[in-house]
């Protein structure tokens, strides 16, 4: 519901209660898809890199190679793909 209202800050700290009690969550494919589409945000880009990085880590990876290849916006591409290279 944060992510759909753009609180999107908020839904990251939701996603990471979430995978604090389960670990499972960080290979969930909406929680991560909703976090790369983060980065085109200049408010939440540098909180959506670091969550993916370091809560999140290798399962992002899928998401974050579609994104790199296929993202409309430049900003995502260019993130995910930094990403990528320093995961």
């Amino acid at each position: 519901l944060y992510y759909d209202q753009r609180w999107w800050s908020v839904a990251m700290d939701h996603y990471a209660l979430a995978i604090k009690k389960n670990a499972q969550y960080r290979s969930n494919p909406t929680l991560n898809r909703n976090v790369v589409s983060m980065l085109a945000s200049d408010k939440t880009s540098r909180k959506a890199q670091g969550f993916l990085k370091f809560t999140v880590g290798r399962p992002a990876v899928p998401y974050l190679r579609h994104a790199a290849q296929h993202d409309p916006s430049a900003q995502v591409r260019k993130t995910s793909g930094w990403l990528l290279r320093n995961l």
